[in-house]
């Protein structure tokens, strides 16, 4: 058995009682919003109602691979030719908390049997990641991208004069607009 399986099933641990009161807390949140299917809860958690599994999801922390085993292990789903077809339920077979029903989900989210787990990523790391994946190729001067940047840095207006004369997002201004707009929720890529 492992330490893992041996703490879940010992309940004087620590971690479990962590564990529990988490479990408590996201029911509650859920319970208290009256659950909507346009809530966060819906996107990052991936409710697996036969194997007592639920993913939550990170952007930037491997999620696209996650989603990628689980579909493939819980439904036979391979999109290896279309990495992003997993990021879309209709296409990876991978339930939202609303596809399921709110009893249910509860019902998971209180059940000690229920596997609940996550992939985190170093954040300097991940943040590093987002910048070269979405920010580093990108071209202020196309109104194109002015959504994203706006997503990032709030308005067009703060970004400093060095940028707008490379006509390139530097990391430092990407760091500086994560920090400022991660709060928000407005993009969980570098929140």
């Amino acid at each position: 058995m492992s330490r893992l399986t041996s703490a879940i099933k010992n309940r004087k641990y620590t971690f479990f009682r962590a564990q529990l009161g988490v479990r408590r807390h996201l029911a509650d949140s859920v319970a208290y919003r009256a659950y909507r299917a346009t809530t966060d809860i819906d996107y990052f958690f991936h409710v697996f109602p036969d194997r007592k599994l639920i993913y939550v999801e990170v952007p930037k922390a491997g999620c696209t691979t996650v989603k990628r085993l689980l579909s493939i292990c819980a439904y036979g789903i391979n999109h290896d030719d279309d990495p992003e077809a997993y990021h879309s339920r209709r296409k990876s077979g991978l339930l939202a908390p609303s596809d399921v029903g709110v009893k249910l989900f509860e019902s998971l989210l209180r059940d000690p049997e229920t596997l609940i787990f996550s992939v985190v990523r170093n954040p300097f790391s991940r943040l590093r990641s987002c910048y070269l994946n979405k920010f580093y190729r990108l071209k202020l001067s196309d109104p194109g991208n002015t959504g994203l940047i706006e997503q990032l840095m709030g308005d067009m207006t703060s970004l400093s004069s060095s940028d707008i004369d490379r006509d390139q997002l530097s990391f430092d201004s990407f760091v500086k607009g994560a920090c400022t707009t991660a709060a928000l929720g407005k993009n969980g890529h570098w929140a």
